[in-house]
């Protein structure tokens, strides 16, 4: 839609091609809202001197904020922006002071408002972050809003630091939705684990039992597992337990006690084992029984076997070794089985591989071109070579004595093929 404020363009702009930058100002505002002309100009500011740039800025800044909503005037900012001089760009950042929420609301502000933070100074950044936390729920809540604080955390450290304040006191309502919850995880992978992000992590963890459990706000609570640090484990871990049982065959509860097998200790992973195996379901089954045929549990199990360590997964297959044959019937229960099944293999093959060791002597290999023999162990000083028993079966004979017989066999025969290639 062109904009009310800016008359639309009288000429043609296949006209204007030999025009050079500086000389097209007077019309710069119309230009860039038309779709040709905004093209035209991004390409003239691309092969534009310094002078020329800075000289299109200033007539266009009147217009700036107008443009910036626009969607082909958009592109000529964010051009300016990356080719005009440092004052013009400054300049031009300038006028959404103001205006920041309206604009990070619009369609287009997500492509030029972070562009316009990264060319301001510290003072005047801090200016217009202040002017967005103020609005801080309204702005997460819409689609093109919280897109413009993703990547203005991506982009600048610390407007980081400007949301962590604004999102205290908002963990619970805002962490609870999709696009609040990505705003979050997007300032706390900025900001990690230092000072600056101290007081959103802890609010995080007061309230995991209400987070662990939503659709969205697990996620909260897997990138804080995520970061490793063992405090904040611990610290979970004393919120849920007690009902480690429930949590791994809940929807969404169940993501974050995947994440705990995968981050946590094993001190931890021990003490989450122990209280699915003493829980006893009213079925009368186990806790790690139930999770192992559940449709969400089974995604639990499917953990335990790749990270915990052998002992760990061998009181497991212990565990479930009795119910191995309910587990066959279930429907969830085959995505790990053949884990199960494999391990238990792997134990009994070791066990007769051990027995064989014991039990037999060892036996030497000589390897001869590409085949390996076996050969019986070799005879100490004191012992005698005992003849082959006499038996049904024909004895072979030597390799030597097969070659010697070969030879001479091809001896008579030569004088009769000679005698028939003569006749």
């Amino acid at each position: 839609m062109w904009p009310r404020s800016i008359p639309r363009l009288s000429v043609k702009v296949s006209g204007l091609q030999g025009y050079a930058l500086g000389e097209l100002h007077r019309v710069g505002a119309e230009l860039a809202c038309d779709q040709e002309g905004s093209r035209l100009l991004q390409r003239k500011i691309e092969a534009a001197t310094e002078q020329d740039c800075e000289r299109f800025t200033n007539e266009i800044l009147p217009h700036a904020v107008t443009l910036i909503q626009n969607v082909c005037g958009s592109g000529v900012i964010m051009k300016l922006l990356d080719h005009a001089p440092a004052a013009s760009r400054q300049a031009l950042s300038l006028c959404v002071r103001g205006r920041a929420f309206e604009l990070a609301c619009s369609q287009c502000g997500p492509r030029v408002l972070p562009r316009c933070l990264e060319c301001l100074e510290p003072s005047a950044r801090a200016e217009i972050a202040q002017e967005l936390t103020a609005r801080l729920p309204d702005l997460v809540r819409d689609a093109n809003g919280s897109h413009v604080l993703q990547r203005c955390v991506e982009r600048t450290a610390d407007l980081a630091n400007w949301l962590v304040r604004g999102f205290q006191g908002w963990i619970c309502d805002l962490g609870t939705t999709a696009s609040g919850c990505r705003c979050i995880q997007r300032v706390l992978e900025r900001c990690g684990t230092n000072e600056a992000a101290l007081p959103l992590l802890e609010e995080v963890l007061h309230n995991v039992s209400t987070l662990v459990g939503d659709q969205f706000g697990n996620y909260l609570v897997q990138h804080v597992v995520g970061t490793g640090d063992p405090r904040y484990q611990s610290c979970i871990l004393e919120k849920l337990r007690g009902s480690f049982a429930q949590l791994s065959t809940h929807k969404f509860a169940s993501n974050v006690v995947e994440k705990l097998f995968e981050f946590a200790s094993p001190q931890t992973r021990t003490t989450i084992l122990n209280e699915l195996t003493s829980f006893i379901h009213e079925e009368g089954v186990t806790g790690l029984v139930k999770a192992a045929q559940d449709q969400y549990g089974n995604y639990v199990m499917q953990k335990i076997f790749d990270f915990c360590d052998e002992q760990q997964k061998r009181a497991v297959r212990e565990h479930l070794a009795p119910h191995i044959a309910r587990l066959r019937r279930a429907h969830f229960a085959k995505h790990f089985i053949w884990r199960l099944e494999q391990g238990q293999a792997a134990e009994q093959q070791r066990a007769a591989a051990q027995n064989v060791q014991t039990a037999a002597p060892p036996q030497q290999y000589q390897r001869t071109g590409s085949q390996t023999h076996v050969s019986a162990p070799r005879r100490t000083s004191g012992q005698q070579h005992m003849p082959p028993s006499q038996g049904p079966m024909q004895q072979v004979k030597p390799v030597e004595l097969q070659r010697q017989s070969s030879q001479q066999w091809r001896v008579q025969r030569q004088p009769a093929t000679l005698m028939y290639m003569q006749s």
